[in-house]
């Protein structure tokens, strides 16, 4: 099946906003729902998972249900099959968000399989 790059890029889009909106509850089992085969994690921290497993294991170790609402962000830049997507984590009541960016690569049918995650350290 071939599908046009206009279709494409909103699939990407869609996963983008679906996996966006499952990081920020928390929610693990959604998160690998959006995620393709033979998945690979990378977090600023130096961590790698790779395959369904070890990135469940990451997602689970890292992602937490947000404390407070992520503030505004620059919009995503989609370039081929890839996104460049800013983020705003608050980490903790009272210190401000933790600034980062994510490089995702998704594979053919949109779902995430590269997600490289970089952070401003404090």
């Amino acid at each position: 099946m071939t599908v046009d790059s206009h279709t494409y890029r909103a699939r990407m889009e869609a996963t983008l906003a679906s996996f966006s909106a499952a990081w920020e509850r928390g929610d693990i089992d959604s998160l690998m729902q959006l995620v393709g085969d033979n998945p690979l994690y990378r977090t600023s921290g130096g961590l790698v998972f790779e395959g369904r497993e070890a990135v469940r294991l990451g997602f689970e170790q890292i992602c937490k249900p947000a404390l407070s609402s992520a503030p505004e962000t620059p919009p995503p830049y989609f370039f081929g099959n890839r996104c460049l997507c800013y983020w705003l984590l608050p980490l903790s009541p009272g210190e401000p968000p933790v600034l980062g960016i994510d490089i995702l690569t998704f594979d053919d049918g949109a779902k995430l399989i590269v997600k490289d995650a970089y952070r401003k350290l404090r």
